[in-house]
């Protein structure tokens, strides 16, 4: 099993949330059927989607920020290799056509990434800018974030400011 961390457009973040509870995950760079990762002649703008292809597997962990609010994360996982489940079907959001790439994943949980369980590693990784990394030195901690209950992850933790009286 591996662990990823993997960007939507959080422009529609509850689009994407209500796909995730749906069962589909769905990447952007997906707006022509030109697109679709299954074809030969791929365009060249949706290449960058082919690690995600060819890399999450059944079992694997997805992170996801800022999918309904701005500091949550969202975790899923993935109930297919990305291969065999993958579908290419664009979306009707708004105004925009876009978002064709859908991927199989199960909704786990989301947890605010302020609540004071939520270790440093699994905050520092989503400094990173990259629409799709491997988050796997963050295994331990993510398995400690998926035994506790959803109600006590989304509470955010703050200063608890103490005045001292010399």
């Amino acid at each position: 099993m591996n662990y990823w961390g993997y960007r939507i457009d959080s422009k529609y973040a509850y689009f994407f949330f209500d796909e995730v509870q749906a069962g589909r995950l769905r990447q952007g760079w997906g707006y022509k059927d030109s697109q679709n990762l299954r074809l030969d002649n791929i365009d060249e703008s949706a290449r960058r989607n082919l690690a995600i292809f060819n890399k999450v597997k059944k079992g694997d962990i997805l992170l996801i920020p800022h999918m309904r609010e701005w500091d949550e994360i969202t975790i899923v996982e993935a109930t297919m290799d990305f291969s065999e489940g993958y579908r290419f079907e664009i979306a009707h959001v708004e105004k925009d056509d876009d978002y064709g790439h859908i991927f199989p994943v199960r909704y786990l949980k989301k947890f605010s990434k302020h609540n004071y369980r939520v270790g440093a590693d699994i905050k520092e990784t989503f400094k990173c800018r990259s629409r799709f990394w491997n988050i796997d030195r963050c295994a331990e901690d993510i398995e400690n974030i998926l035994k506790i209950d959803e109600k006590d992850l989304i509470e955010k933790s703050g200063c608890n400011w103490i005045t001292f009286r010399m």
